[in-house]
């Protein structure tokens, strides 16, 4: 029986910023809406242009646990992910994200 990837989610996008310059405290924001603990280890989050990716390090994200990751800024309380950018990712225009497990299946996407 094969091990089921999780259910993790894309579930809200902050995309306008209060950070004038480089609007590092956008996020997309995951959660696991599984009754499954999922490591993250090797999946992508995709900020919907080619190079705006973020690739998940080993963690562990428990079940019903949401976690961050922001365009510049560590937060610590929500998983301190970010891309390291300098300048936005969110296109305040409109955008979609997009989530990849490991084997680079898309496994959700939220746009606005």
């Amino acid at each position: 029986m094969a091990i089921s990837p999780g259910n993790v989610q894309i579930t809200y996008i902050y995309y306008d910023g209060q950070e004038p310059t480089s609007d590092g405290d956008e996020y997309a924001q995951t959660q696991n809406i599984g009754g499954q603990p999922v490591n993250l280890q090797g999946w992508r989050l995709n900020a919907g242009d080619d190079g705006q990716d973020f690739y998940f390090p080993g963690f562990t994200m428990a079940p019903g646990q949401v976690c961050r990751v922001y365009t510049n800024r560590n937060v610590p309380e929500y998983c301190g992910f970010s891309f390291g950018r300098g300048s936005a990712v969110w296109n305040n225009g409109g955008d979609c994200g997009y989530l990849f497990d490991n084997t680079g299946a898309q496994v959700s996407s939220y746009c606005y």
